[in-house]
């Protein structure tokens, strides 16, 4: 029992590097939750990950002033050094289009079939995305006067290095 909740905290924790890997834009932390020769179909075609994430972190530091991923429910099958994972996801994108900003909201589940290593753990062998849902509103200012704002003082959040959880 103890051995299946660390296998699954393991994988958990798989999921978890990826999303911060996106959200800070860490190219070697979004690959650590892979392994060698895993493939990733974000698209409707299954891809390489080492072909992959370059342009996918590109795609992130030229398109996405911010993103946020949010895992919510988890189902895990185990079967001894391989299991099934679908991972619910809820993520808030600030994207440029054409010179604007938009808000992009989307949920969805990562199905991943994942493998455990003796030395590296439970890592991605291969990802589906299914997306459920989205929704795009171009971005707006607070009305003047709201009481809900980020104050300017406030701890903002940042890509890479620069962010303000690198630093504890």
């Amino acid at each position: 029992m103890i051995a299946e909740l660390y296998d699954r905290q393991q994988i958990h924790d798989a999921v978890m590097r990826y999303c911060r890997g996106v959200d800070r834009c860490d190219a070697e932390l979004l690959e650590c939750g892979y392994h060698d020769g895993a493939t990733d179909n974000h698209t409707g075609e299954a891809i390489p990950v080492a072909e992959s994430n370059p342009f996918f972190m590109e795609t992130l530091e030229k398109a996405f002033v911010a993103t946020q991923h949010n895992i919510c429910n988890e189902y895990v099958e185990i079967d001894g050094d391989i299991a099934r994972s679908e991972s619910y996801f809820m993520a808030c994108q600030r994207v440029v289009h054409d010179g604007e900003e938009y808000d992009w909201f989307l949920g969805g589940r990562y199905l991943d079939t994942l493998r455990r290593d003796e030395e590296l753990g439970w890592r991605v062998d291969a990802r589906r995305v299914a997306y459920d849902w989205e929704r795009v509103e171009p971005r707006r200012p607070a009305p003047q006067g709201f009481p809900f704002q980020i104050p300017d003082a406030g701890l903002r959040g940042n890509r890479g290095a620069a962010d303000p959880s690198y630093a504890w």
